[in-house]
């Protein structure tokens, strides 16, 4: 289960998490308003990200995840 994605969307909240890894003791970097980076504690090992008004932001998204050369297996759009 290590490697399942898990995606959960809070469509009241317009919020978006995305998880690359099973659970692990991690903190999250602001990237921007609305995007936070989550990286394990020990490793600093990209394993995931949230989206605070995914709707809004779903171009901009791409772009920031492009540059940061983190790829997605599924094609994000609202």
């Amino acid at each position: 289960m290590e490697n399942q994605i898990r995606i959960y969307y809070d469509q009241k909240a317009d919020y978006l998490e995305v998880r690359f890894t099973g659970p692990r003791e991690n903190y999250g970097d602001d990237i921007n308003e609305y995007l936070v980076i989550f990286r394990d504690e020990e490793t600093d090992e990209i394993i995931g990200f949230g989206v605070f008004n995914f709707k809004k932001h779903t171009s901009e998204l791409k772009e920031v995840l492009d540059k940061m050369n983190i790829s997605m297996p599924i094609n994000i759009s609202a």
